[in-house]
C-alpha cells in the first residue's frame, strides 16, 4: 500500500477517534464501551516517564505474501505529560511513512494495527475502508468481549485483560460479499503493568477448504530507555 494512502487512513483514525478523547477530557467517558476505553480512551504511555522504544514483532501468515517483520516506536517526553511519537513501520521494501505524533497519551501500535487490517481488507475486496473501519468501530461499543487474564512478561505473571470481537458476525446487507470475513476475530491482550499497555494483538481468519488460518498478529518484544 502506499505510503501516502496509509498515512490519510492514520489520519482518519485519528479524526474518527477524535470525539471519543474530547469526551474523556470533558469527563463524558462513561458513556463509551469498556473496550473503546480500553483501547482509545486509557493513557497508556504517560505511566513510563522516561523516553523509550518499544520493539514489537509482526507476523502476517495463511497468504502467498506471508511475512515477518517489525515496528519500532519511540517517545519522548512534553511538559504535560504527553509523548511525542515517532514510528518507524516495517523494514526495507514494507517500510511505510507514519506521521509523527506530537502529543499522544494512548498508545498509537493500536490505531497503526487497525488501520493495516482495515486497508489490506479494503485492498483484497475492493470495498470501501470506511465500512471496514465502522464496523470495527460498532463491534467495539457493542459487542465486544472481555475477560480476564494472566500472561507472562518478563519472567513474571501479569494480570491483564483480553478484548475479542467479531466485527462481521452479524453483517446482512453485505453479507454475501464478506462470507470470508464473517468469522473472521480480533483480540488484544493489555495490562497496566507492561509498558505501553499493549502486549498482543491479532486478527484470525479460519481456515477454509483445507487450507491455512490468515493470522496477522503483533506482540511486545521488549522496550528500552532513550537518551533525551
Amino acid at each position: 500500500m502506499p505510503s501516502s494512502s496509509l498515512a490519510r487512513l492514520v489520519i482518519g483514525t485519528l479524526l474518527l477517534m477524535a470525539p471519543l478523547v474530547e469526551a474523556a477530557d470533558e469527563k463524558e467517558a462513561a458513556s463509551f464501551s469498556p473496550a473503546n476505553q480500553l483501547l482509545f480512551l486509557d493513557d497508556h504511555l504517560t505511566d513510563v516517564e522516561y523516553p523509550a522504544r518499544y520493539h514489537y514483532r509482526f507476523s502476517s501468515t495463511g497468504t502467498a505474501d506471508s511475512f515477518n517483520d517489525t515496528i519500532v516506536m519511540d517517545t519522548h517526553n512534553n511538559d504535560d505529560q504527553t509523548k511525542q511519537v515517532h514510528v518507524e513501520y516495517f523494514s526495507g521494501d514494507r517500510q511505510r511513512h507514519i506521521p509523527d505524533i506530537a502529543s499522544a497519551k494512548g498508545n498509537p501500535i493500536i490505531m497503526l494495527f487497525l488501520q493495516r487490517d482495515v486497508s489490506e481488507m479494503s485492498s483484497r475486496t475492493g470495498g470501501n475502508w470506511r465500512y471496514f473501519q465502522k464496523q470495527i468501530k460498532l463491534a467495539l461499543e457493542n459487542a465486544a468481549r472481555i475477560e480476564p487474564v494472566t500472561l507472562r512478561y518478563n519472567g513474571s505473571d501479569v494480570a491483564g485483560q483480553r478484548i475479542t470481537l467479531q466485527p462481521f458476525a452479524d453483517e446482512r446487507t453485505h453479507r454475501n460479499e464478506m462470507a470470508a470475513y464473517l468469522d473472521k476475530t480480533y483480540s488484544f491482550l493489555l495490562a497496566e503493568a507492561i509498558p505501553g499497555d499493549v502486549y498482543e494483538m491479532q486478527t484470525t481468519l479460519p481456515a477454509n477448504d483445507g487450507g491455512q488460518p490468515v493470522v496477522e498478529h503483533l506482540i511486545l518484544d521488549h522496550v528500552e530507555p532513550l537518551k533525551e
